[in-house]
C-alpha cells in the first residue's frame, strides 16, 4: 500500500526502531510497511500517523497514479520513484552511469515492479553536462538514488514541466536571460541554483581566426532546443549544415574523425577531444528544481555545489562562481 511513512519518519529524524516503539509495533512490521508489501491495520495506521504528527489520509493516500515517462518503451525495464504525488517511471538505463538495477518492467502497458523500496529516495535528472555522473555517486552514499539523463535544454525543461523529473539543467545564456525564459518556459514553483558556467564556441581540428572563415565548409549542428543550436543559431551565418542528433561529445568525436570541418560545443568538451577552440558566449549552468522536492535532499545538494565553486574541483572549461546563486521562480 502506498505511504509516506519513511518519508515522514526521516523527516522527523527518527530511526525505526525509536517509531516502532513510540507506535508500540514490531520494527519488522513497521519496515515491511515503509517498503509498501503489507498494506497496515487500522490500528497501526493510526498509532503510526499520531507519532509523526500528521492524519492517517496524508501518511497514506488513497489513489496511486502512475505516469510513464515518454522516454519509457514497452518491454524494457525501468525505474520509479515519487515526483509530487505521483509515482513516475524512467528507462532503468542511464547514458550518465550506465544500467541500474531495474525496479521493474513495462509489460502491455501496465508497470510489473520487482521493487518499491526506492520510491522515495529516488531523484530524477535530465540535462546534458556529465557531471551528473558524480552527483549520482556522492548522494548514493547519502541514501539517494539520483538517476541522471541526457537531454537537450528544451526537453529538460517539457520533463520538468510535465512531472515527469525533480530537476533538470539547462545553460540558456547569462544567469539573469536564464531566468527571464524560465519564467516563461516553467513558470513559477522552482528553485534556481547555480554555481559555474561555460564557454560555447567553435570546435574545429585547424584553428579558426575569425568567423568569416567558417562560413564555408562542413557543419555539423546538434537539434533545435539544444543550447548549442541556440547559439550557432545567433552567432553563425552559415546557410548549409548537417543536422545532427547526439550528446556534446558525439559532435566532437564526428570533428575529430574528419566527418565534418566545425560544429559548437562547451570547451571542457574541445579541451577533452585536443581540439581547437573559438570562443562565442559564456553561459551559466543552471539546476532548476521543484519546490517540492525532499528538502533534506536539496539541502545536500546546495552542499555539493558549494564545493564546487572551488577551482581545483571542477574540470578544465568550467568557471566556478564565488558562491551558489539561488533564486525561487
Amino acid at each position: 500500500m502506498r505511504n509516506r511513512v519513511k518519508e515522514l519518519r526521516e523527516r522527523a529524524g527518527l530511526s525505526q526502531e525509536e517509531l516502532a516503539k513510540l507506535c508500540k509495533i514490531p520494527r519488522t512490521t513497521l519496515s515491511a510497511i515503509e517498503r509498501e508489501m503489507v498494506v497496515p491495520s487500522v490500528s497501526h495506521a493510526i498509532r503510526i500517523a499520531r507519532a509523526l504528527g500528521c492524519s492517517v489520509e496524508e501518511l497514506f493516500p488513497q489513489e496511486e497514479v502512475l505516469r510513464v515517462s515518454p522516454t519509457l518503451r514497452e518491454g524494457t525495464t525501468f525505474v520509479a520513484g515519487y515526483v509530487g504525488e505521483s509515482i513516475v517511471l524512467h528507462p532503468s538505463f542511464s547514458s550518465f552511469v550506465g544500467h541500474l538495477i531495474p525496479d521493474g518492467v513495462l509489460k502491455e502497458g501496465e508497470p510489473r515492479f520487482f521493487n518499491r523500496g526506492y520510491l522515495h529516495k529516488t531523484i530524477f535528472f535530465a540535462g546534458c553536462d556529465p557531471l551528473f555522473s558524480s552527483l549520482h555517486h556522492s548522494f548514493k552514499e547519502k541514501g539517494y538514488r539520483v538517476v541522471p539523463y541526457h537531454a537537450n535544454n528544451t526537453e529538460a525543461l517539457y520533463l520538468l514541466k510535465e512531472g515527469f523529473l525533480h530537476v533538470a539543467g539547462v545553460h540558456l545564456g547569462t544567469y539573469q536571460e536564464t531566468l527571464e525564459m524560465l519564467k516563461e518556459k516553467v513558470g513559477r514553483g522552482f528553485l534556481v541554483l547555480s554555481a559555474y558556467a561555460w564557454k560555447e564556441g567553435i570546435i574545429s581540428r585547424d584553428p579558426v581566426e575569425s568567423l568569416q572563415e567558417v562560413k564555408r565548409g562542413v557543419w555539423l549542428v546538434r537539434e533545435k532546443g539544444s543550447g548549442v543550436r541556440d547559439v550557432f543559431d545567433r552567432y553563425i551565418e552559415a546557410k548549409v549544415y548537417r543536422e545532427v542528433r547526439g550528446t556534446h561529445w558525439d559532435m566532437a568525436n564526428l570533428i575529430f574523425n574528419g566527418l565534418g570541418d566545425y560544429t559548437v560545443v562547451p570547451l571542457s568538451v574541445a579541451l577533452e577531444r585536443g581540439l581547437s577552440f573559438y570562443s562565442l558566449r559564456e553561459s551559466d549552468y543552471v539546476l532548476v528544481i521543484r519546490e517540492d522536492t525532499d528538502p533534506l535532499f536539496v539541502k545536500s545538494l546546495r552542499e555539493e555545489l558549494k564545493k564546487l565553486t572551488g577551482m581545483a574541483l571542477l574540470p578544465l572549461g568550467y568557471t566556478p562562481k564565488r558562491k551558489v546563486e539561488e533564486v525561487v521562480l
